[in-house]
């Protein structure tokens, strides 16, 4: 499973945001691993969604690009992706 992020510069530093999460972001210096910082980030928002017994949204298929951003797709670890079909699964019901 995954998030789709936009990454954006913003003078020396570059915010990574969340189109289906807009609570959930992080800020990158040019030489971090963006795809590392953006699922580090996901990773922990999630959990504690999932901890509080919110239920994400699912993810988004396509998002929107506008000017100097750029899209990434964050991948989830197993564990937490079977943890939130879990949950979508019994708040279906």
């Amino acid at each position: 499973m995954n998030y789709p992020a936009i990454v954006s510069p913003e003078g020396r530093q570059t915010v990574i945001t969340f189109p289906d999460l807009p609570e959930c972001q992080a800020i990158a210096s040019v030489n971090d691993n963006f795809l590392k910082v953006a699922q580090d980030t996901l990773v922990n928002y999630l959990k504690t969604l999932l901890q509080k017994h919110e239920e994400p949204p699912h993810p988004s298929e396509k998002i929107k690009i506008r000017g100097t951003a750029t899209a990434l797709i964050v991948p989830l670890p197993d564990e937490l992706a079977r943890a939130l079909e879990d949950r979508w699964a019994t708040t279906a019901d």
